[in-house]
């Protein structure tokens, strides 16, 4: 058996979907309580040693329902609970098929998640529709330039390694979304990104074992405790 959850990428031959679930939810479980520990633990150090005693609110992080809170409006919930799931699944987990279409419109998604957080603030690119040309341009020429065949013979090579590119991009990638990031908060920030690299890495493995679905569902899921919290503070 592979050691490790981003190892294991045949588990389908062998296991039932409920086995597969069961240790996806086992794994996530355990990685978030790890987490919240580390972090529980880091905002000790920051307060005690630092002066700062509340760093996650420091860090202005938009994952946070405090700060979603300051912003609430009409399509905040859909964005929680679809859009984002839906466009982050679409960047950093359906290339993972290695099928030329799925790995083109990946790479779109993914250009087009950086122009908007790249980009200017106020610029073309910077909106959804300079980031829908980007989309196309980069999926476009990505499928264009592939021949037939070549990504689903590097699917055996390549899978383990995407998918930890995937489960760290995914997670490093929140750092855009932390307003207040300082060298000082950088060790910090990239607690909070270990903890949701886990959660990707979650993803990853439903993904790959289960189909994109599960991934996208897996994704909702996770975003609904932090939805409702940001809820009840309406």
């Amino acid at each position: 058996m592979a050691p490790f959850i981003l190892s294991r990428t045949n588990e389908r031959a062998t296991k039932s979907v409920a086995r597969i679930v069961l240790y996806a939810a086992l794994f996530f479980v355990a990685t978030r309580l790890l987490s919240g520990v580390l972090i529980g633990a880091a905002s000790a150090v920051y307060e005690q040693l630092l002066g700062i005693p509340n760093p996650m609110g420091a860090l202005r992080f938009g994952g946070s329902p405090e700060v979603a809170a300051e912003r609430f409006g009409a399509n905040t919930i859909w964005m929680l609970l679809l859009v984002a799931p839906l466009f982050e699944e679409l960047a950093f987990r359906l290339a993972l098929s290695f099928r030329r279409a799925h790995v083109a419109i990946g790479a779109g998604a993914l250009a087009a998640f950086l122009a908007m957080r790249l980009a200017p603030a106020g610029s073309f690119f910077g909106g959804w529709g300079g980031a829908a040309v980007v989309a196309v341009a980069a999926a476009g020429l990505l499928y264009g330039c592939s021949p037939a065949g070549f990504w689903s013979s590097k699917r055996a090579a390549w899978q383990v390694a995407a998918g930890w590119c995937s489960a760290v991009g995914f997670g490093l990638a929140h750092l855009f979304a932390m307003e207040g990031l300082s060298w000082e908060l950088l060790p910090f920030a990239l607690l909070v990104c270990f903890m949701l690299a886990c959660a990707g890495a979650v993803f990853v493995y439903l993904r790959v074992n289960l189909g994109f679905g599960w991934a996208l569902g897996a994704h909702i899921l996770n975003n609904i405790p932090a939805l409702a919290l940001l809820l009840s503070m309406q």
